[in-house]
């Protein structure tokens, strides 16, 4: 098989044209770059972006079917989560990639249980 590149479908790359190509382009100044096009005030106003003055478009709030009142559990399930962290960290701990989050979690369960 030849070196060099190809598509998919066999059609080989000219490595060289493309290089030169970057070169080009990169050699350009910088302010052939043009800006980014700026929000007129009309589009700021459609977006809600504008908040400063009066009349202009706030931002919507979106509900996603939470409870209004938070519901208080009688039940306590620190144990559950205690046994939970403490599998978590000890599973984690035993596999080298992950075995730094396995002490993050095992430094912060205290905070993660919450009794």
């Amino acid at each position: 098989m030849a070196e060099g590149l190809q598509t998919p479908d066999g059609k080989k790359l000219d490595l060289e044209a493309a290089e030169k190509t970057f070169a080009e382009a990169m050699a350009q100044p910088e302010t052939d770059v043009p800006a980014p096009r700026k929000m007129t005030a009309e589009q700021k106003k459609q977006s809600g972006m504008s908040l400063s003055a009066p009349g202009h478009a706030q931002p919507r709030l979106i509900r996603l079917g939470l409870p209004a009142k938070s519901e208080k559990v009688d039940k306590d399930f620190s144990e559950d989560i205690q046994g939970i962290t403490t599998g978590l960290w000890l599973t984690a701990a035993s596999i080298p990639p992950v075995q730094a989050y396995a002490a993050l979690v095992k430094l912060n369960q205290p905070a993660l249980v919450h009794r």
